[in-house]
């Protein structure tokens, strides 16, 4: 099984901190090879966000889990499966940039608690830092 962590290390490109999801300690982005980076803090209000691209892809187990370094998910961005079984929560079906770029069948298991853990930290960093947690979408 694998380790989910976050940290929210500085974005210098638009001078925001991001959501940086660790997988066994390596950054996502690494693991992906996709050249994005970590998820702008105001994308945060729910956690993990959810794929909002074409209606025909809208499905709430689909992930944005990496976005291009401007900061602009439409620019470039990696998605992915996230499916709940039990007491696990899987990584799967890597799409997005990481279509081209991350190994063939690339998946990760991680404990529920952790990464239900990993959202609320979310959710909670981005009501710090984006108008006080008010509604900005």
């Amino acid at each position: 099984m694998n380790t989910l962590t976050v940290q929210f290390p500085w974005n210098e490109w638009y001078g925001f901190p991001v959501a940086e999801l660790l997988v066994d300690g390596r950054p996502m982005a690494d693991w992906l090879e996709d050249d994005n980076y970590g998820i702008p803090v105001w994308l945060l209000k729910q956690g993990l966000p959810l794929w909002w691209g074409v209606e025909d892809d809208s499905d709430e187990d689909v992930r944005v889990v990496t976005v291009c370094s401007c900061g602009e998910a439409g620019c470039g961005h990696s998605r992915c499966r996230v499916r709940v079984e039990g007491n696990t929560v899987i990584f799967e079906d890597f799409a997005g940039d990481a279509a081209r770029t991350a190994p063939d069948g690339l998946r990760f298991v991680f404990p529920r608690a952790q990464y239900e853990s990993c959202c609320q930290t979310m959710r909670e960093y981005h009501a710090q830092c984006c108008i006080g947690g008010q509604d900005d979408a």
